[in-house]
């Protein structure tokens, strides 16, 4: 869980020094950042952003070799997933 922790913070600072909005507690410009922190010892390993752009979507998408299209159940929203090498579905 560490390393996963890790492996998201490195992430969404890339993504948020290259434009993108980032949803992730690790981030201080996250609004409940301090809250977060007075409750969790970490971060966690699951964040989300949005492009702005449509194409650009596409693209990551359309670019990623490991993930897989996903749906959320309570949303409308699309979701990519990362799909392990053992994973069959």
């Amino acid at each position: 869980m560490e390393r996963q922790q890790a492996n998201a913070d490195q992430i969404a600072q890339w993504l948020e020094a290259h434009g993108f909005k980032v949803r992730y507690p690790g981030l201080r410009s996250h609004p409940q950042y301090d809250l977060h922190r007075s409750m969790a010892r970490g971060a966690g390993a699951v964040l989300s952003f949005e492009t702005g752009n449509v194409k650009v979507s596409e693209r990551i998408v359309e670019a990623c070799r490991i993930w897989g299209i996903s749906v959320s159940f309570g949303c409308v929203n699309s979701l990519i997933r990362f799909v392990s090498a053992g994973d069959k579905s």
